[in-house]
């Protein structure tokens, strides 16, 4: 809100009314409106109209006018008039040292404000750095977590891995011991057959020996056939446990490569993460700076307003 010229002379004639040297701050400190410029302007324009005042109203001593009215009187103007160039030229340069001095007051806050905000910027800054440095541990905390699940993982495949290639072992043993009971089955067979064509012309007895001899033979087909098939089944198995490994090792190879793809993203956030430390280290040490500098001000404030009032 714009503040009026009234406004400042009547700030500045109660200041003097206390017997203090009114400033753009004290005034504004009164009229809590206004800019220090409008307000500085207002009070040179005030200063000069007391100066004027000042020197307007002192009147020459009685005993000068008795006794010399005439050319004493012109003496008295030009000698009043020098006095008032010197009174001008004395104010001039108290109010051109008090203006500069307020200038440099003013140029002084203009600092501070300009200081501060830096301040609550890199202080925000400082925040967000905060911020993103817990998402960036969070997210290190989470990939180092997959990571973890990917050895777990990784591990239990390997386990299931192994107990698959045992059992592949074990069917192997297995197939070559029905291999050899086939080939002793067939070679039993031959056995019989070679029997029962010497047999065949014996009496009842070789008969009776050959009905069980037949009968050996059909067990032994039989069990050839229970074999036959236990051979099937058992090399389907290994054709599927084939495929499972195969399997696991693919799921292996895409478990490394994701292990793999973790590792470099935490590394990377790692390298993420110590920028970040170094740039709030830096920031804090800036921020320490111009809280230094924020000081020096203040303190210099309030030396020069104290010297306003005295």
């Amino acid at each position: 809100m714009a503040i009026s010229e009234e406004k400042v002379f009547e700030a500045a004639d109660k200041i003097r009314e206390q017997g203090k040297m009114p400033s753009a701050i004290t005034i504004r400190e009164i009229t809590e409106t206004g800019s220090l410029g409008t307000i500085q302007k207002f009070l040179r324009k005030w200063r000069h109209q007391e100066t004027l005042s000042s020197a307007s109203q002192t009147p020459p001593p009685e005993a000068v006018l008795e006794s010399i009215r005439g050319f004493g009187e012109n003496l008295w103007h030009l000698a009043l008039q020098n006095s008032e160039k010197e009174a001008a030229i004395k104010v001039r340069k108290e109010r051109d040292e008090k203006l500069a001095a307020e200038q440099d007051t003013e140029q002084a806050l203009a600092t501070i404000d300009l200081q501060k905000e830096e301040l609550v910027e890199m202080t925000q800054q400082l925040q967000d750095s905060i911020d993103f440095q817990k998402k960036l541990e969070s997210e290190v905390t989470a990939q180092q977590v997959k990571i973890d699940n990917a050895l777990e993982q990784l591990n239990k495949n390997n386990q299931k891995f192994n107990e698959y290639d045992e059992q592949l072992k074990a069917d192997k043993e297995s197939i070559q011991s029905l291999q050899s009971e086939l080939v002793e089955s067939k070679s039993s067979e031959t056995q019989l057959g070679a029997k029962l064509q010497n047999s065949i012309s014996t009496n009842e007895s070789v008969k009776r020996e050959l009905a069980v001899l037949e009968n050996e033979h059909q067990h032994f087909k039989d069990r050839y056939k229970i074999l036959e098939q236990d051979f099937q089944a058992i090399s389907s198995q290994e054709l599927q446990l084939k495929q499972v490994k195969i399997d696991l090792e693919q799921q292996n190879q895409e478990l490394l490569n994701q292990l793999d793809l973790n590792k470099h993203q935490f590394e990377l956030k790692s390298h993420q993460f110590d920028a970040l430390q170094n740039d709030k280290s830096n920031l804090v040490e800036q921020i320490d700076q111009l809280k230094k500098i924020v000081s020096q001000y203040e303190s210099i404030l309030s030396k020069s307003s104290k010297d306003d009032s005295e």
